[in-house]
């Protein structure tokens, strides 16, 4: 949230009235958050009491002065209740939101082991909901299916259909309470549940679940109102591809520098892997330019991290590079503050536990290339990509390795690239889990693009070409169709 009103506020220096607006309310929040902090301290309780209520009505009016000017704010700020969730389901669709949690035992007075939960909701009706059982059994059949997928192994069926029977069954014969017209799933994933794709998930008929159901990802059911607030693009479809990742970086210009410090903002160049060169990212661009055709196209020496951060709502964002995951760091040290940060105190690694966004991310020009307080580092993580100016994209897409990844945080579910550009302002996304085969990622992207220019929904025609390609002997396997998924809004460009 504090990266959106950052990008707010940036936007809004031709309204010197909102501007101010926004300082107000900054200085509001932070004047709120230090009572709450300090406490009442010698004085009267009933007055500490009163004077937080007292700025937690300034505050509400404050947001609701901002929202009647900007719709990118009243977009974030609106009041969230189920019933307005449950009215934002289309017909024949169910939301289907899971959890990790921890079962406590109040007569015994104490934590079971941990357990997944579903619940389901439609547009009718009261929601359903199922204990899924417990979370490390499951968790270990999500990693031994995640193994088959991408090593495309033999043994993938037979994955899929254990774990199809601990997750998804249990939520079809939920589902059945609603009658057999739910074809499309609306699936808030959480913990591990976030890291494979359900499509490919085998059912009792020995049927993947992509035959039956159109299946879209959501940060959480939330993502339902957004959607009814579209926004036009501003700018024409960019494709950004093959960037030279060896490119000797250049200085920061002022403007692009954000509130972080440059401890928050950079990470361990040591932690992550040599980029190589994507040579057939130059093919599948010039393939994707061929269905895009006023697309603009950034590669090479200038597909940089500081044009990226230039972008103004494009209407379609295509990014064909490197992505990283980094995974937590072990809890291993001598006393408290070692054990958190795994021996390493120092501020950038601090802040890198801290968080999560600054473990995933896109590689760009100059990637490889050391880097000082005052120059590109060629990486652009999740934090980063957060306050990036993607109102009016209708779809991110991130034909690199492993982008739909993040840092897996119980009961957050995945903070990671997906969730920064929905924090961006982007309406869809479709992301990679593994590292997918670059002739079959070239097909399904100019398929995929092919059927959105011809008014296809964005769910849906994923959906059909990933079963076009299932149809076919040469990418039958998971391995081809599956890794790739659509999150977001799933209508078509134009919103229908």
């Amino acid at each position: 949230m504090a990266d959106i009103i950052g990008a707010l506020r940036r936007r809004a220096v031709q309204d010197t009235e909102l501007l101010h607006a926004f300082d107000l309310l900054s200085d509001a929040r932070s004047q709120y958050s230090a009572m709450v902090f300090d406490g009442p301290g010698d004085g009267e309780l009933t007055q500490y009491q009163a004077k937080l209520e007292d700025l937690e009505s300034k505050i509400d009016d404050m947001e609701r002065d901002i929202s009647v000017r900007s719709v990118e704010f009243r977009i974030q700020s609106q009041p969230v209740t189920l019933d307005a969730v449950q009215a934002a389901i289309p017909e024949g669709t169910a939301l289907i939101e899971f959890l990790f949690y921890y079962p406590f035992d109040f007569k015994a007075g104490g934590k079971d082991s941990p357990h997944y939960v579903a619940y389901i909701m439609t547009t009718h009706g009261t929601p359903e909901w199922v204990d899924l059982g417990n979370a490390n059994a499951i968790d270990s059949e999500v990693n031994k299916f995640r193994a088959s997928l991408r090593g495309d192994q033999s043994d993938v069926r037979q994955r899929g259909r254990v774990l199809d029977e601990l997750v998804m069954r249990p939520v079809r014969n939920r589902l059945n309470k609603f009658g057999k017209k739910i074809k499309r799933l609306l699936i808030s994933p959480d913990a591990e549940l976030s890291l494979f794709p359900f499509a490919a998930l085998v059912d009792e008929t020995n049927h993947y679940l992509i035959e039956n159901y159109s299946i879209t990802y959501l940060t959480s059911g939330r993502d339902l109102l957004r959607f009814r607030n579209s926004l036009p693009g501003k700018q024409p479809p960019l494709i950004v591809a093959n960037p030279n990742f060896n490119l000797q970086q250049k200085p920061i210009s002022s403007e692009l520098q954000t509130a972080q410090t440059m401890a928050e903002r950079r990470r361990s160049r040591e932690s992550l892997d040599y980029f190589s060169p994507l040579d057939e990212a130059r093919n599948e661009a010039q393939a994707l330019h061929s269905v895009l055709r006023d697309a603009s196209i950034l590669s090479g020496d200038q597909a940089t991290e500081a044009a990226v951060k230039q972008i103004h709502g494009p209407r379609i964002l295509h990014l064909i590079t490197h992505g990283f995951f980094q995974e937590n760091q072990k809890r291993v040290g001598r006393n408290l503050q070692e054990t958190m940060w795994g021996g390493n105190t120092s501020p950038s690694a601090i802040a890198l536990n801290e968080n999560p966004l600054l473990r995933s991310g896109l590689a760009l020009a100059g990637a490889n290339q050391p880097s000082n307080e005052k120059t590109e580092d060629g990486i652009l993580t999740a934090l980063e990509a957060a306050g990036l100016d993607l109102w009016g994209t209708k779809l991110v897409v991130l034909s690199a390795c492993e982008t739909g990844l993040g840092d897996v945080q119980n009961g957050e579910g995945v903070f990671g690239l997906r969730r920064a550009f929905v924090l961006a302002g982007a309406e869809s996304q479709v992301m990679s889990l593994w590292r997918v085969n670059e002739e079959a990622t070239r097909e399904l992207m100019v398929k995929y693009y092919q059927r959105l220019v011809s008014g296809e929904g964005r769910g849906e025609a994923l959906r059909q070409v990933q079963l076009e390609m299932l149809s076919e002997a040469k990418y039958s396997r998971p391995y081809f169709w599956a890794g790739f998924v659509e999150s977001g809004n799933w209508r078509n460009l134009d919103n229908q």
